[in-house]
């Protein structure tokens, strides 16, 4: 059949009756049998014997090595739990007038800068 040019209306189908629910069916999953699997005896025991590992033959020195003695480590005046810094504080006021002198600068360039505006 062709298409026609303009579509007719037709009636609506009716709706088919409800579908009625059915019992659900309850499936039991029992736990599968795992076969196990038998190992044979073992007919005779084997015992590896472990040899030495062979050693490299190191050459023998011409001049004998001089002996190397460890010394101490020097305790000196080490910092301890809950000193103050008081050498640091010398040149943290430094670092703080730095601070203070590169923001005042700061602070003067922008004003000349509005005020030639």
């Amino acid at each position: 059949p062709e298409p026609s040019a303009s579509p007719e209306p037709s009636r609506s189908p009716r709706p088919s009756a409800k579908p009625q629910p059915q019992p659900e069916e309850v499936l039991e999953i029992g736990e599968p049998e795992v076969p196990l699997a038998v190992l044979p005896e073992p007919e005779e025991t084997v015992t590896l014997e472990e040899p030495e590992v062979p050693l490299a033959l190191l050459p023998e020195p011409e001049e004998p090595q001089p002996e190397i003695v460890e010394e101490p480590t020097p305790l000196g005046e080490l910092p301890q739990t809950g000193m103050t810094a008081a050498p640091a504080a010398g040149m943290t006021a430094v670092l703080a007038a730095c601070a203070a002198c590169l923001t005042l600068a700061g602070a003067a360039l922008l004003r000349r800068r509005e005020d030639e505006k």
